[in-house]
């Protein structure tokens, strides 16, 4: 048999057995399902689904949708963080914020936990697919945890305060004063400590400090009400507006030309800049110029808050971040072809070779093989093939490619009760943080060391299969007959063998693509807030802005539509 037909007919094969395996098409169309069900507003029915997803539930929480409450907790080590992501995100979403405050302080444990990977956990995915690994979470996944729980406690603190939403008639100020306080905490502990441990294990990866999570924690200062700021809450604000331009500075320079994504923060945002002045100007004003001068700004003469103003930040988070999706490789020379599922999906087909030996992609952005791949020795190869051919495949996790993205949101701001003294202000958002990029950039970074692994791990099990192959060859007593025989056990086992290989594809969804932001100042008093975006006007609620304070309002659109998945 020519090596030709041999190599089309394992390419068969590997086609036929991917498509049995699923590729994890199944795990992914459930996920795209809690994303639909999260932008609908089906907050209960996205959480069953997430219960399921990842074989984890609370006492009196129904295991999957549909489905009975259970009469107790199963919460299996493997899955746990990324579950108390997912649902804390999610409960945080429908307003539920101690739901979403307990499942992100798990989330804190078990992320300082599992953050220093040991030897042997490292060791082991070389043998067995990092599927079977519990998830550890990557930087990026690490800083959010604590971004969203120091924003929970400036919501809780403000609605106690009646600040936003409903007005409060009996505001609770010792109630505020908790919440403040621990938010206050959360943003030491995660700048002091999730950041540094971040930038310690970024080793040659990009993504090793987060600037907007270093601005809001800044920013919870002036958050506090005036009377409650202590001398260290002023100094550590300071720092911590200082190491945000560096940071935004030094992402530019690291993600801003990758042409692999657009990212979208190329110079250091307005919002940031202005905090940055008003803050130094009012802690150190006799530093103020020389600060000026250090981070190469414009003197701003709006850097002062009026005398009578208070300020709000608004943070519209957008969409979700980018999923990794399944990349399949295999041996031959003809790609199988694409349904309609995948081309929905973003799949493409592309073809490349390793030495003599020709092989396929099929995935999200299939074209970036050429540039991943390590090539074999022919001889290598040869000793995985005997008689020419087999059913060798694996699989690694991709982005698909990003689409455009639309234009920022507008702020519009107008009293609550008429007044002559205040007219309805509109003001531009921008982006602020690109998590998107982060994402991406992460998985391309760690892309060489999973398919280094990936192809140690296929190489030494076909080569095990090989060699069955040419036992069985021998125990035959060669010749035709053997031939066929060690034929069949290696096109048998080399196919049991990439039935094994999963890409793993577990990551945070529903975090946001990225963020928008507008700091704005106004005269003390109770507004209405609608955001403009280009799918129309949504309304986020009233106001109250007290004097000298800055009043933190977090809002969710999705402009990138996200459509419910068919079976």
């Amino acid at each position: 048999m020519s090596r030709p037909r041999s190599t089309a007919i394992g390419t068969c094969a590997v086609a036929s057995l991917l498509a049995l395996v699923g590729c994890g098409s199944d795990f992914d169309r459930e996920r795209q399902r809690v994303l639909y069900e999260v932008q609908q507003g089906q907050y209960a029915t996205a959480k069953a689904r997430v219960n399921d997803l990842y074989d984890c539930h609370l006492k009196g929480e129904p295991k999957k949708p549909g489905k009975s409450a259970e009469s107790s907790a199963e919460l299996p080590d493997k899955h746990q963080l990324l579950w108390r992501m997912e649902r804390g995100m999610i409960a945080s979403l429908a307003g539920e914020h101690a739901e979403s405050d307990a499942h992100l302080d798990e989330a804190a444990e078990l992320v300082d936990e599992r953050r220093t990977e040991s030897l042997a956990a490292e060791t082991g995915t070389f043998l067995l697919n990092d599927t079977v690994r519990a998830f550890a979470g990557f930087g990026y996944e690490h800083i959010q945890v604590d971004y969203y729980r120091i924003l929970n406690q400036l919501v809780e603190a403000q609605q106690a305060l009646g600040l936003i939403g409903p007005a409060n008639a009996a505001p609770s100020r010792d109630l505020a004063t908790s919440h403040y306080e621990r938010a206050v905490v959360r943003a030491r502990r995660m700048t002091l400590e999730q950041l540094k441990e971040t930038e310690d294990a970024a080793g040659s990866k990009r993504y090793n400090d987060d600037p907007f999570a270093r601005f809001l924690a800044g920013a919870v200062c002036w958050a506090l009400p005036p009377g409650e700021r202590r001398d260290g809450d002023q100094q550590f604000a300071q720092v911590m507006f200082k190491r945000a331009l560096e940071a935004y500075d030094a992402e530019a320079k690291a993600l801003a030309k990758d042409e692999h994504f657009a990212y979208e923060v190329a110079r250091r945002p307005r919002v940031v800049e202005r905090l940055f002045l008003r803050h130094a100007l009012a802690y150190d004003p006799g530093d103020y110029e020389r600060q000026v001068e250090r981070f190469h700004l414009a003197v701003d003469p709006h850097a002062a808050l009026p005398a009578g103003h208070g300020m709000v930040l608004l943070l519209d988070h957008v969409g979700y971040v980018a999923r990794p999706q399944v990349l399949s490789i295999g041996f031959g020379t003809f790609a199988p072809a694409l349904n309609d599922d995948d081309r929905r999906r973003g799949a493409t087909t592309s073809t490349f070779r390793l030495g003599a030996f020709g092989f396929w992609a099929k995935g999200p952005g299939s074209d970036v093989v050429g540039a991943w791949v390590v090539p074999l020795p022919d001889e290598i190869m040869r000793h995985l093939t005997p008689g020419g051919m087999a059913v060798m495949g694996l699989q690694v996790p991709v982005h698909a490619h990003e689409g455009a993205r639309a234009r920022p949101a507008r702020l519009m701001i107008r009293p609550a009760v008429e007044s002559d003294a205040f007219v309805t202000t509109d003001v531009d958002l921008e982006v602020v943080s690109d998590i998107d990029a982060y994402a991406r950039a992460t998985l391309k970074d760690e892309q060489p060391r999973v398919l280094a692994k990936t192809i140690t791990r296929t190489v030494a099990k076909q080569i095990a299969v090989a060699q069955g192959a040419i036992q069985a060859k021998r125990a035959a007593g060669g010749g035709a007959e053997g031939s066929l025989i060690g034929l069949a056990v290696n096109l048998v086992g080399s196919a049991a063998a990439t039935a094994t290989e999963s890409a793993d594809t577990r990551a945070w969804t529903t975090l946001p693509g990225h963020i928008e932001a507008a700091l704005v100042d106004l005269p003390a008093g109770r507004y209405s807030l609608d955001l403009d975006t280009r799918y129309g006007v949504i309304p986020l609620g009233a106001v109250t802005v007290p004097v000298g304070q800055l009043v933190v309002v977090p809002a969710r659109t999705f402009p990138e539509r996200v459509t419910e998945p068919r079976d």
